[in-house]
């Protein structure tokens, strides 16, 4: 009797132990594909999870992180079933915020980022996008300190720089904006949109030569930037360029601006 007894217990112990190995290297696996910036590849990490751990929470993710859009209720399914199995996978809390942003569900999904961001406060991502979240209900001080903690956690993040920098233009703070923008710049020289918002604030600085500079190098990037083409066209105009404005806007309404087209009906003759 008792030999059936330690048999029982080591072949239970076994058990356990094979499953936290199994547990260990799930785990290991789902993290690494975050640790690439390549996105084929993160893929491919996500479909190794699948096919090795089918039954894992992390598999449930994987599976509604490569779906497309229009499976939007099934994707929520999945992540439910990931949170219900594990109540502090943070990822599965951010990855369900990103789908309720999608739809505009801002309030729900705030409360997925800060719940994400106080299961695992070195998440830099949760961070950013909490702060995100508090630029839209213009709640100021709460977003500039969750993209503080981001940008603590992630120095080298340039879309938060980015977007701190969007949000102390919004908050009136040009000077800091700038700054923000030149960090992002540093990390990102090929992204047109900083270009655009640093030319942007510089513009309203009535730094008129320091913005045509940004938005000429946005437009080097992306000639059918009809965004930057209409800009382009206020600082000229605001310059004193009106001619130069007028052939700013002309580009961008052929590119499809409508307030292009308002700004030529009105300033151009």
């Amino acid at each position: 009797m008792k030999r059936t007894l330690y048999l029982l217990i080591a072949i239970s112990a076994m058990l356990i132990f094979n499953s936290c190995g199994h547990k260990r290297e799930c785990i290991a696996l789902f993290k690494k594909s975050f640790t690439t910036q390549d996105s084929v590849e993160q893929k491919k990490i996500w479909e190794d999870v699948i096919t090795k751990f089918p039954e894992s929470e992390q598999a449930n993710y994987c599976r509604a992180a490569l779906m497309g859009r229009p499976a939007f209720r099934e994707r929520i399914r999945l992540l439910n079933e990931a949170i219900k199995e594990n109540p502090d996978f943070a990822e599965a809390y951010n990855l369900r915020g990103l789908l309720k942003l999608e739809r505009r569900f801002y309030k729900f999904a705030l409360q997925d980022f800060i719940t994400a961001s106080s299961i695992d406060k070195e998440y830099a991502e949760a961070f950013y996008n909490k702060a995100n979240l508090y630029r839209i209900y213009r709640s100021m001080p709460e977003a500039m300190g969750a993209y503080d903690t981001a940008l603590m956690l992630k120095p080298d993040f340039s879309e938060a720089w980015l977007n701190r920098g969007v949000a102390n233009d919004i908050w009136g703070h040009y000077k800091e904006a700038i700054l923000d923008f030149n960090k992002a710049i540093e990390l990102s020289p090929d992204n047109t949109e900083i270009w655009l918002d640093r030319g942007i604030v510089k513009g309203k600085l009535k730094d008129y030569k320091g913005s045509l500079e940004d938005l000429k190098s946005a437009l080097k990037l992306n000639p059918a930037y009809g965004k930057a083409w209409q800009n382009k066209g206020i600082t000229e105009y605001m310059a004193g360029m009106t001619d130069s404005a007028c052939v700013s806007w002309k580009k961008a309404a052929d590119l499809g601006v409508a307030d292009a087209s308002k700004a030529i009906a009105k300033y151009c003759k």
